[in-house]
């Protein structure tokens, strides 16, 4: 339908527009149309009609453009950007009293603000104000009644900041052009299009009421045609009734329908779209378009991309297809644009992605702020995880994961002093750490030292920052640390797909950035200081309000876009996609924040939605593609009811997945099919994917499946990296390494680790391969275990200075105890300053629970000591073997110790004495109480007991120059809970202790630990032989699943997974 005040009977506009441009008379015609994109093709096409292809003047525009340059002719302003309003709004909302958001506070959530901005605007284009609002509230009631009020008011608010900026958004651009007198609108339209006697308005789905008066205003001018086409049809009112109300405003204004005569202005597919489409519930089924509508099915929406490209693929190579001639179209395009980048790219189809873009999703955006909030936020280890690993922003030779590592060891979340003091006492700490070797300790003490000077590097670039800014302090620093990280040459250097968005996103938040610091320095004044946090919540407002496109390059690539972009233009074959119930149609959600008569009803939404059905079925040429996917996250999806009704219309055809099984359509695929399934054979040409890879993806078939059928065999796929013959030799400094280890000091843990999984072992320890997990300020076991160590040390240590005895005392003496044990306790836990928050319940389990003593580790630890009947005295505590004299606060009764030529190194927690120093018993304390199996014990799985068994007997050997029998291994179990704390003897399956039995069990006893102590011997001799030897197999434990694998977190770079 066209519409017009011109008083004639029918009208070709498509007959004027040609003889416009082939006489060269451009200058005579505007063309108005809804969207950039459509502004970009029109002038395309038009030039491409034109004689050589070139114009002198040509006067294509938007509503939006074309009012802002007839106001700008009139007066000076500034457009209002979608940044710069949020940024007011934010403000407006500070400023204003209100009662229905006042359960937010100051900080109303970025969500309810970005609704509240859409409102407004939505009030805006329709010409509503706040006075208009304000009277609507009269009539509601209740909250609705309040919210309105709220509303007006934070929208009056806004109209008087934007007149106190002088800055307009497109409604208030159409207010004052509608204000202007009719002298004033010629002369300024005049001026800007002075030849103009024939306005064509064309694809506009419906006009708001400004927008209405501004054509009026426009269709009034003097030697002047206008004519809109407008896509309208009364007799079909399940797609066209929404646009009654535009129609009669239209109709009201003067304008009346003029009979089409152009030739191409509705095809019969459209014709019978329009006129029967959701009218008829009978199945009609016309077949003329059978061949040319094709329904898609795909099992989820990932593959319903992939099943998109594949066919894409198909109209390129096959059909010759022109990748300009095909668009993809969505209702809601955000779902899919990650997995449209991903397949398309993969299958290398060419093609233009107009999902407008956030710069909050912007990694150098978003790596700039969080490199600020480093300092904000006091050395915050995520901020630092999340700046330096941007990728955008270069930091020299600051070693994130070890300042990560560090984070972890030593349990620092943030705090730059805490970062500082932490690191210095673990330096010094290092001569107390006697699990540590000499090159470990050096080497820590390396990593110490660098993860410092990194964080004193950090805290060097943020100081600029660390004191109040006026604005344009702040945006100088800001640009200075900008080209000191070297980001534009970062962005330059970057050679992925995304190079152009990344310095689009820069560009646009720098500009963005300089735009509202204007306004706010106009509010503020320029000699206002504020601290980072203002600034960091401005730059966070603009990245999260800001969207930007990357420029779209002509004739190239699959347009891929919404429905709502491609209003009026034409494709050769269109795939309308993501057909669901949700997604298209959307369901209705009523707008909350529009007050009382200007919410929008559900049949209005529903007429809209199928509105834009009919626009996007009007703009394919040779081939319709519907396409929806079956299921989402395993949730089934409703196919759309729009697919009914276009069924129940046309014949259409159907495809699967199963259509495209015929052909490979990338070499990824390519290579996933050419592997049988027992991995027996690989049938890929040397032409498709070359010679050397198809080698090496050969020889990786053959490791796989060696290692499936012999996981057990000596082989260097399986672990035995120094075999001789092997088709890889370790070089002279490898096997130089490897023998090393032959001679080194091991900790009991390190060979109990081999024990249990020797790859493991391999990537730990050979490897020095770390898991780097986040740091937590909770005190856990090992860390509670030896601060109960120390505890223990001390108080023994004291009591035994003192000549007192902990059992059969007075109860005085246990006072005296009790007082001294928990002054040892508060000393000791107030040095390691622990989180008050995170350690709460750990503190009380060791001085009490409520404050009551009788409920803590502490006095069931001195009551079961008092009682205890075991017949050993407690007489050497901490004691140290294999470690220097001066190594920490240990007894070190032993400082060289080896066993089967292997030196070890550990510490005792607790030698006790019989009373004739005869025999002795080790007691090892656990706050798990979990002892090991006897099995373990034997087959060398836990060597702890053992080990530390024969390392007391030659420390007693040298401090009594004499041998005494081994008689007693305990684990001191210190679970809080009462009947799991006390001693557990570790034996074999029915043996007590040692004074409770007779001279032939007693025996029987000495000779079970001695032998224990013997085949430990033998197992280290042989672990530390299989090390020197580059043995590194997986672990051969039966039971390898529960005691390894299920908690070993190397799992992800195992081979475990192959033989499983």
């Amino acid at each position: 339908m066209i519409l017009s005040k011109q008083n004639i009977y029918s009208v070709d506009l498509e007959e004027i527009i040609n003889e416009k441009i082939s006489t060269g008379k451009t200058n005579e015609l505007l063309y108005i149309v809804p969207t950039n994109r459509k502004l970009r093709a029109t002038r395309k096409e038009f030039i491409s009609k034109s004689p050589g292809q070139t114009l002198s003047e040509l006067n294509v525009e938007t509503l939006g453009t074309l009012s802002t340059k007839l106001l700008s002719g009139i007066k000076p302003f500034k457009p209002l950007t979608e940044t710069t309003a949020s940024v007011l709004l934010k403000q407006s909302i500070k400023q204003t009293g209100l009662k229905y958001f006042s359960n937010y506070g100051n900080e109303i959530p970025e969500g309810t603000t970005k609704r509240i901005s859409n409102v407004i605007s939505e009030y805006k284009r329709q010409g509503i104000t706040p006075e208009i609002i304000l009277k609507e509230a009269e009539s509601l009631q209740g909250t609705e009644k309040i919210k309105a009020i709220d509303i007006s008011n934070i929208y009056a608010q806004m109209n008087l900041k934007c007149m106190q900026l002088n800055v307009k958004d497109i409604g208030d651009i159409y207010a004052d052009l509608k204000n202007e007198s009719a002298e004033s609108f010629n002369k300024v339209f005049r001026s800007n299009f002075n030849s103009v006697d024939t306005i064509i308005i064309s694809g506009f789905d419906e006009f708001s009421n400004p927008e209405v008066e501004l054509i009026n205003k426009l269709s009034l001018e003097p030697y002047l045609a206008l004519y809109i086409f407008f896509d309208y049809n009364p007799a079909n009112d399940f797609i066209f009734s929404h646009l009654n109300k535009c129609y009669n405003s239209l109709f009201g204004k003067g304008f009346r329908p003029v009979i089409d005569k152009t030739s191409t202005r509705q095809t019969s597919f459209s014709s019978v779209v329009s006129e029967r489409l959701f009218v008829t519930n009978k199945n009609e089924s016309i077949d003329l378009y059978k061949q040319n509508i094709t329904e898609i099915v795909a099992s989820d929406k990932t593959n319903e991309i992939e099943l998109i490209a594949k066919e894409i693929k198909n109209l390129l190579l096959e059909e010759k297809v022109q990748p300009h001639k095909i668009c993809v179209a969505f209702n809601l395009i955000e779902k899919y644009s990650p997995a449209v980048r991903e397949i398309f790219t993969s299958l290398q189809i060419p093609f233009n992605l107009t999902d407008r873009l956030q710069l909050s999703r912007s990694y150098p955006v978003i790596g700039i702020i969080n490199f600020l909030e480093i300092l904000e936020n006091d050395f915050y280890f995520k901020n630092i995880s999340r700046a330096l690993s941007c990728g955008f922003l270069h930091f020299g030779n600051v070693d994130l994961s070890k300042i990560l590592s560090v984070a972890e060891n030593l349990k620092v979340i943030s705090g730059y002093n805490i970062w500082r003091h932490k690191i210095q006492q673990s330096i010094i700490d290092l001569d107390e750490e006697y699990d540590l070797d000499d090159y470990e300790r050096e080497q820590k003490r390396k990593i110490f030292g660098k993860v410092l000077a990194d964080l004193n590097f950090i805290q060097t670039l943020l100081a600029p920052f660390n004191h109040q800014l006026t604005l344009k302090q702040f945006l100088n620093e800001l640009k200075k640390l900008i080209f000191t990280l070297n980001l534009p040459l970062k962005l330059l250097e970057a050679k992925d797909s995304n190079q152009e968005e990344h310095i689009k996103a820069v560009s646009v938040f720098m500009d963005e950035i300089e735009e509202v610091f204007v306004l706010l320095e106009n509010e503020y004044g320029s000699d206002k200081k504020f601290h980072l946090g203002f600034f960091l919540d401005q730059l966070k407002v603009i990245a999260m309000n800001t969207r930007f496109n990357i420029k779209e390059r002509s004739d190239y690539g699959v347009q891929v876009t919404t429905i709502n972009e491609i209003r009026g233009l034409q494709f050769d074959y269109l795939f309308i996609s993501g057909l669901t119930e949700g997604d298209f149609p959307t369901r209705f959600n009523p707008e909350i924040f529009l007050s009382g008569s200007f919410q929008k009803g559900e049949m209005i939404h529903q007429t809209e939605e199928r509105y834009h059905l009919y626009q996007v079925l009007s703009c394919w040429n040779k081939n319709l593609f519907l396409t929806y996917p079956l299921t989402e996250n395993e949730k089934e999806l409703v196919p759309s009811n729009y697919l009914r009704d276009i069924k129940r219309l046309f014949s259409i055809t159907t495809k699967t997945e199963a259509d495209y099984s015929d052909s490979m359509y990338s070499l990824a695929e390519v290579l996933k099919t050419s592997v049988t399934d027992d991995y027996d054979s690989f049938v890929v040409s040397r032409e498709i994917i070359g010679n050397y890879c198809r080698k090496n993806i050969i020889k990786a078939i053959s490791v796989e499946r060696l290692r499936r059928e012999h996981p057990s065999e000596e082989n260097i796929y399986n672990g035995y990296i120094n075999l001789s013959g092997s088709e890889f030799l370790l070089s002279g400094l490898a096997l130089e390494k490897l023998a090393s280890y032959k001679n080194r000091q091991y900790s009991i843990t390190q060979l109990e680790k081999y024990a249990a999984c020797p790859f493991q072992y391999f990537i730990e320890r050979i490897l020095n391969i770390q898991v780097i997990e986040e740091p937590t300020e909770e005190i856990e076991a090992l860390e509670m275990g030896s601060l109960l160590h120390i505890i223990f040390y001390e108080f023994y240590s004291a009591i035994i200075k003192e000549g007192l005895t902990i059992k059969n005392y007075s109860d005085k003496t246990f006072t005296f105890l009790l007082n001294l044990i928990f002054k040892i306790a508060n000393d000791k836990i107030e040095t390691a300053r622990l989180n008050p928050v995170t350690s709460f319940y750990e503190k009380e389990k060791i001085l009490g629970i409520n404050n009551k003593k009788e409920d803590s580790i502490l006095y069931r630890f001195l009551q079961y000591e008092r009682t205890d009947e075991t017949g050993f005295v407690p007489s050497f505590f901490e004691a140290a073997f294999g470690v220097f004299k001066n190594s920490g606060k240990a007894s070190s009764m032993l400082s060289e110790f080896s066993v089967g030529g292997t030196k070890l190194r550990g510490k005792i927690d607790r030698i006790e004495l019989d009373e004739n120093r005869q025999h002795y018993g080790i007691v090892d304390y656990k706050l798990s109480g979990k002892k090991p199996s006897t099995d373990d014990l034997l087959n060398g799985i836990s060597l702890q007991l053992p080990v530390y068994m024969l390392a007391a007997k030659e420390m007693l050997q040298e401090k009594f120059n004499t041998v005494l029998n081994p008689a007693g291994s305990y684990i001191y179990s210190l679970k809080y809970n009462e009947n799991d704390f006390g001693r557990i003897l570790v034996s074999k399956p029915r043996m007590k202790d040692f004074n409770l039995v007779d001279e032939e069990k007693k025996t029987e006893i000495i000779e079970f630990y001695n032998n224990l102590v013997e085949s430990a011997v033998e197992n280290i001799r042989n672990y530390v032989g299989k090390i020197a030897e580059g043995k590194f197999n997986l672990s051969s434990l039966k039971d390898r699943e529960t005691k390894v694998c299920n908690y070993c977190k190397y799992a992800p770079v195992c081979r475990i997974q192959v033989i499983r």
